[in-house]
């Protein structure tokens, strides 16, 4: 289901990257300008989210409806400013008040032209891959370990002693690292920039213990960031994300009797290629459902292979979602 689709990719992937940058510029941005003010994305004027806004207006409907929620509280719900006399709870027989008094109606909130104007088949095609090189992605463990951490938090404790050293981006990195935070691809692949354009800073006064103004400014922002375990392990995490994004099966990469792996729910799956179409509706056997094939992304079926031997299950993938073993 493309909608399902497009809603998961915004859902499970823009929308925490979105907060992750709204949290970087509250931190070191907008202090700039008013402590008072907080930066927030409108994630709620995004076509795509829709469908969720609309389904949270019926269920808050329903609540009033059902004399569950009033409709001050519904109004709450759906970011609407409150009405005199909308305090009362509604009987759900009739939707007479239990107390006298009018209430005006919650405006629906969706906007079904911006729906319609979405829809978007080319659109939906770039949703769709961005969503399987997700998936494949989100496999790869970005999680920050002890030894990370315990430098981040060395580094952190010289700035606050030496007042010198990094910058406000790489105090939330140090933080995120101390907290041992799932790092997004993005900030993996900007630690290893970090890192690669900084390995002159080791040449600098101060940088080694027993030299002359240790720990140096530029000592101190590679702790931030990680230091030497901090390298180590962002090049190895970045050298997935190569293999992973380099790795996708592209159209005419693959033929018939190819072996092949994907990702499926028992961990990394293998088989081989007994089918490949180019253009229109593939089929998958015993199954309910059929693929969607194109000249950019075709469609495949697959023998799995189980202990190194062939089974009697046929599964179907587009090339994106495979890799040649």
């Amino acid at each position: 289901n493309v909608a399902e689709a497009r809603l998961a990719l915004y859902e499970e992937t823009i929308i925490p990257h979105l907060r992750k940058v709204a949290s970087d510029l509250n931190e070191w941005l907008v202090p700039m300008f008013d402590d008072r003010i907080n930066l927030e994305f409108d994630i709620d004027s995004i076509p795509a989210l829709s469908e969720r806004v609309k389904r949270t207006y019926e269920n808050v409907t329903s609540a009033v409806r059902e004399g569950i929620m009033t409709r001050n509280e519904a109004r709450q719900q759906l970011n609407l400013e409150p009405v005199v006399g909308a305090d009362d709870l509604y009987i759900s027989a009739n939707l007479f008040p239990i107390s006298d008094g009018e209430v005006e109606k919650p405006i629906n909130p969706v906007n079904e032209d911006d729906v319609a104007d979405y829809d978007d088949e080319e659109t939906d095609k770039a949703i769709l891959s961005l969503l399987e090189e997700e998936k494949a992605l989100s496999d790869i463990d970005t999680k920050p370990n002890n030894s990370m951490a315990e430098e981040a938090a060395r580094g952190l404790q010289w700035r606050k002693k030496y007042k010198r050293g990094g910058t406000t981006v790489g105090v939330a990195r140090a933080n995120q690292l101390m907290n041992k935070e799932n790092l997004s691809v993005d900030t993996v692949l900007r630690m290893y920039s970090f890192f690669s354009r900084h390995e002159v800073d080791k040449q600098g006064q101060g940088f080694k213990q027993g030299q002359e103004g240790y720990p140096s400014a530029g000592r101190i922002a590679w702790a931030l960031w990680g230091g030497d375990s901090g390298f180590s392990w962002s090049t190895k995490v970045r050298n997935q994300i190569q293999r992973e994004r380099e790795g996708k099966a592209e159209a005419g990469s693959l033929k018939v009797g190819d072996m092949v792996s994907w990702d499926s729910s028992g961990g990394r799956a293998r088989g081989k290629i007994t089918k490949i179409v180019t253009e229109g509706k593939l089929p998958v056997p015993d199954a309910d459902f059929t693929l969607n094939s194109t000249e950019d992304n075709p469609a495949a079926l697959i023998r799995v292979y189980q202990g190194g031997e062939p089974s009697d299950v046929i599964v179907g993938h587009r090339f994106a979602t495979l890799r040649k073993v």
